[in-house]
């Protein structure tokens, strides 16, 4: 069944429908990301034993992972990846799409799991 409620527009903050609604990510702010954690990566080396041990300042200052945004396809810049709620509106073709994403290099810097959560009530395993 396809999901009716979706949260709101992170832009003008109004209810979003499926045939308005998409999810989309910035190269740029992946590129600011890849370059922090490069950063940060010098910074923080692992040992000879191939270790890393941080303290808890350290490991907070691990860049964020990248946000996805998601609302009006009016509100919303063109991203390198716009994903229309037509086609993320069940939670199988959510699964499609995180399967298809996984092939993706840089899925992993970014936040996929709080973008789905977002759109779907899903338990904590």
């Amino acid at each position: 069944m396809p999901n009716k409620k979706w949260p709101v527009c992170q832009i003008c903050g109004k209810a979003v429908s499926t045939s308005q609604g998409v999810l989309t990510i910035y190269k740029k702010e992946l590129d600011q990301y890849t370059k922090r954690h490069q950063e940060w990566e010098e910074k923080h080396p692992f040992d000879d034993a191939g270790s890393r041990v941080l303290n808890v300042v350290e490991f907070r200052d691990l860049p964020h992972l990248v946000d996805w945004h998601w609302g009006h396809s009016g509100c919303l810049a063109d991203g390198m990846y716009w994903i229309e709620y037509n086609r993320f509106d069940t939670i199988t073709k959510a699964l499609s799409w995180t399967l298809h994403l996984m092939e993706k290099n840089w899925l992993g810097f970014t936040d996929w799991e709080g973008a789905v959560r977002a759109h779907y009530e899903i338990p904590h395993a």
